[in-house]
């Protein structure tokens, strides 16, 4: 597999891709602008061993996708691989089903976070729940911040509750617990409460919170883009520049299937563009499983997948749009 060149610099990660971190969890809040160090003196990926089961890809995704018209009308997809169904139909027909993987946080080619989490879907709704932990150097020492997090939806895949708890070093603690009733979210952090207007609501947590995403795409029964209101945990607010005080939009763009190779396998996968006011990146699943989500190119890279799937990462394949051509694997 490929590799990126290895500098003899570290580069710095970009404010957009700062901002992402942001979102993705409390690492940033504990070092703030130290993000130079972390890539500086994280370990390298061949000196990282992420405690996690492989699991082989499934057949039927190494191979050729088939057409809409040799589908029956049941088996009927998007073209984006998704079921077509409409809110009514996919909540009283949706299968009860469970999913669960490892993930792997890497900036550049050096690894800063793992997690693991279990997704379960079924006619009353969802329940993905979550833990893992960042790390970085200080010093002599390597800090380690470990999480967990638990998201709820109704039968339309809908968030109706969201808890996080950070435990981290020097008395870092933190928890978050957000319920959404109606058009309204209601967090309490510590000792601050507070209440948010939302329509359409989509929580954006430990980065873990991506699965969650194409599942909902799933229930869609409109064409073009979906919009969300994000409600951001773990950094900065998120809230709208207009002065509303409203949560910021994240706009979902349905794109090209992106081929991707895992040592000898071949994989198509369904492809999405986020736009938000974090920045914008690409998320990667096949039917309704996540399988990475990436921003940045070869010199600025921030990669989340699948490592229980790529335990020896990934490369993207004909690919002429800005995004790292090879991902690195855990294991060296």
């Amino acid at each position: 597999m490929r590799k990126n060149a290895k500098g003899g610099n570290a580069r710095r990660l970009s404010r957009g891709w700062k901002i992402v971190l942001w979102v993705a969890g409390a690492l940033v809040l504990i070092v703030g602008g130290g993000l130079v160090a972390l890539r500086l003196s994280s370990p390298p990926v061949s000196e990282f061993r992420a405690a996690s089961e492989t699991k082989e890809l499934p057949q039927d995704w190494l191979e050729p996708p088939q057409s809409q018209e040799a589908r029956s009308p049941e088996t009927v997809q998007t073209s984006a691989g998704i079921p077509a169904s409409s809110p009514t139909s996919a909540i009283s027909s949706r299968p009860a089903r469970a999913t669960s993987g490892t993930l792997l946080f890497v900036g550049g080619e050096r690894p800063f976070g793992e997690e693991s989490y279990e997704l379960t879907l079924d006619d009353e709704g969802a329940v993905l729940t979550s833990y893992g932990r960042f790390w970085f150097k200080a010093l002599v020492a390597t800090i380690n911040v470990t999480f967990e997090q638990r998201l709820e939806a109704d039968g339309t895949l809908r968030p109706t509750a969201y808890d996080l708890a950070f435990d981290g070093p020097l008395g870092f603690d933190r928890t978050v617990r957000t319920e959404i009733v109606g058009n309204e979210a209601i967090t309490t952090s510590g000792d601050e409460r507070s209440s948010t207007p939302i329509e359409d609501p989509f929580i954006l947590g430990a980065f873990s919170t991506y699965a969650f995403l194409p599942a909902v795409l799933a229930e869609r029964d409109e064409e073009g883009p979906a919009a969300f209101d994000v409600l951001a945990f773990g950094g900065p607010p998120g809230q709208s520049e207009d002065g509303s005080g409203r949560p910021a939009r994240m706009i979902v763009v349905e794109r090209p299937p992106i081929t991707i190779r895992s040592g000898t396998l071949v994989l198509e996968t369904d492809a999405f563009t986020i736009r938000s006011a974090f920045g914008s990146g690409t998320l990667l699943a096949r039917d309704t499983e996540f399988l990475a989500f990436l921003a940045g190119d070869a010199d600025d890279a921030l990669a989340v997948y699948r490592a229980d799937y790529f335990p020896d990462g990934f490369e993207i394949l004909g690919e002429e749009i800005d995004l790292p051509a090879s991902i690195p694997g855990r294991g060296g």
